[in-house]
Parts: C-alpha cells; sequence; structure tokens
C-alpha cells in the first residue's frame, strides 16, 4: 500500500514542499506538492530524487557508543546526550548551521540554543554560489 507524506525537501535550504511516496515504510519516489507556498509544485532534479537520500545508509534505531556502537532505545539515547551536554558550560558549546537546514530546523536549533543558554552560533555557507 502507498502512502503519501507532505514534507520539506532536503537537498537545500529553500524549502520546498514535496510529497513523498512510501511502499513498505521505503520512500520509493516524489512528486511535486502543487500548494506549497515556496516552489508552487515545482521541484528541481535534487528535489525529485531527494527521496533516495533517506534511504542510504538509513538508521532504523539510534546508536551508542559503548564497546564499539550498539543499538540503543530513543528514552536511553536522548537520556545521555543530556547528561553529556550538562557536562559543558554555555560558553563551551557551539552549534554551527548550514545552507543545507530547512527553515524548520533553523527554528529547532534556535530553541535549542537558548534553551542551553549558548550564544556561540555560527553558520556555513559554503553551499552559497560566489557573487
Amino acid at each position: 500500500m502507498l502512502k503519501i507524506a507532505h514534507t520539506i525537501c532536503p537537498s537545500c535550504s529553500v524549502g520546498c514542499g514535496v510529497n513523498l511516496i512510501i511502499k513498505n515504510q521505503e520512500a520509493v519516489g516524489t512528486y511535486p506538492y502543487k500548494r506549497h507556498p515556496v516552489n508552487q509544485g515545482k521541484n528541481c532534479e535534487k528535489g525529485r530524487n531527494s527521496f533516495q537520500i533517506l534511504n542510504e545508509n538509513r538508521l532504523q534505531n539510534p546508536l551508542i557508543r559503548k564497546n564499539g556502537l550498539e543499538q540503543a532505545r530513543w528514552d536511553e539515547t536522548l537520556d545521555t546526550i543530556v547528561s553529556q551536554i550538562k557536562k559543558y558550560s554555555p560558553q563551551e558549546i557551539g552549534i554551527v548551521a548550514s545552507g543545507n537546514c530547512t527553515n524548520q530546523e533553523y527554528e529547532t536549533l534556535k530553541k535549542f540554543a537558548e534553551s542551553l543558554g549558548v550564544k556561540n552560533i555560527g553558520y556555513n555557507a559554503g553551499t552559497f554560489p560566489y557573487f
């Protein structure tokens, strides 16, 4: 059975809408989201092929480094991350965003930084063309 998921293309930071075609829990294709305000039903080649990114080396469960990488539960993984981050002061933490982030990811990073009191936020603009 096919499912359709409205989502944001992960290929760049423009934020185009994409309809993701899912079959048996695997992304098998895309087609443009016609009513999306950013791209209004038009997708570039990267956008049309973005579903392939989801299937490459996709982790089904989180991994924690113990004696090598070991599969873990999500709650255990998040608890480990929180305990590791709390070992550092806000001045010792830096966050770097890139041109491949979506607006939603930028907003999440901003909220994350604010919740930790982090002021060291950078941006990698290497994906922008030279003007």
